[in-house]
């Protein structure tokens, strides 16, 4: 399953915490491509705004929670099932939100290119 070896660093690295909403900056890790540059044009339902900030709080524990246990891990197996479970549990909770994984990682993107969009966003969130 392709799709569930690449969900986990997708959402990963395009979900958000409530501090990354907030405005701290993470930098982008060594390897990683830089951010495009912002486009201000995005498209997307309410609803669908509605379930992308519902599916953060979730990730938000989720990520919490299996980044927990990835620390305390050096058994690269037990590493590789854990990211494997975490990977299909973020895919479950933005799935039960109503959100597949490709509108989920547009509107992420989205999130983190437009300034307006993501305050809509966090005031959904709250």
């Amino acid at each position: 399953m392709k799709l569930k070896a690449i969900t986990l660093p997708l959402l990963l690295a395009v979900g958000f915490s409530s501090q990354a909403f907030a405005g701290e900056s993470y930098g982008t890790p060594p390897g990683a491509e830089a951010p495009e540059a912002p486009i201000s044009n995005y498209q997307f339902e309410k609803a669908d705004l509605k379930k992308f900030a519902a599916a953060q709080q979730d990730l938000e524990l989720i990520r919490e929670e299996y980044g927990a246990k990835l620390e305390n891990t050096e058994d690269p197996q037990k590493a590789q099932q854990l990211q494997q479970e975490a990977s299909e549990t973020m895919t479950a909770a933005v799935q039960a939100k109503g959100l597949d994984v490709e509108t989920y990682s547009s509107i992420a993107k989205a999130v983190r290119n437009d300034d307006a969009l993501r305050q809509r966003v966090i005031q959904m969130m709250n």
